[in-house]
């Protein structure tokens, strides 16, 4: 079983990041108008920086674990999808009133994925992976998040075609940059 606090246990990592995502949706969602363009950028970096750093660390060694893959598959997935819906989001003029049915699909879609991987792949990793494993996991998947360089989109392009071509690089080069530590 995994202790509780360590400065890198993973779950209490990921915990933290699932609530600090939800937080800047709770932002998002009561901004006025001129904040939601800079607190979508800052959304967008960290679900990045999240979901890279889960793909590199968190879901490799879950596939490694008996049964662990029919379980990253489908969370891969998931996370693929909300990359498309940033970048569709980035598109979009943050006062247009679908840029906000699109951040509240996007959250809702981020806390089913979340309800999932709290329920099925964290007890899985508590059950299979001794304390220092969690712990060395915990370390991989900081450095991978801090690694992680991510340029908010509005204030390097100016256009919504830009901020998508944007967004897309940037979520190319993370995982290339990721890949090579």
């Amino acid at each position: 079983m995994v202790r509780e606090h360590d400065e890198f246990n993973l779950i209490e990592i990921l915990y933290r990041d699932h609530a600090s995502i939800h937080d800047l949706f709770w932002r998002l969602r009561r901004s006025a108008e001129h904040d939601r363009g800079v607190l979508f950028d800052e959304l967008t970096a960290l679900m990045i920086r999240h979901e890279v750093a889960e793909e590199a660390v968190v879901f490799p060694f879950l596939a490694s674990l008996p049964g662990g893959a029919d379980l990253a598959g489908p969370r891969l997935e998931e996370q693929q999808r909300s990359e498309q819906d940033l970048i569709t989001l980035s598109q979009l003029d943050p006062t247009h009133r679908g840029f906000a049915d699109g951040v509240a699909r996007l959250e809702a879609a981020f806390m089913a994925h979340v309800a999932r991987e709290e329920a099925e792949v964290f007890p899985m990793i508590e059950l299979n992976a001794t304390i220092t494993v969690v712990e060395h996991l915990g370390a991989r998947y900081e450095a991978s998040r801090h690694s992680s360089v991510y340029v908010p989109t509005r204030t390097v392009a100016s256009g919504t075609e830009n901020r998508a071509s944007t967004i897309t690089l940037m979520i190319q080069r993370i995982k290339r940059a990721v890949k090579a530590s």
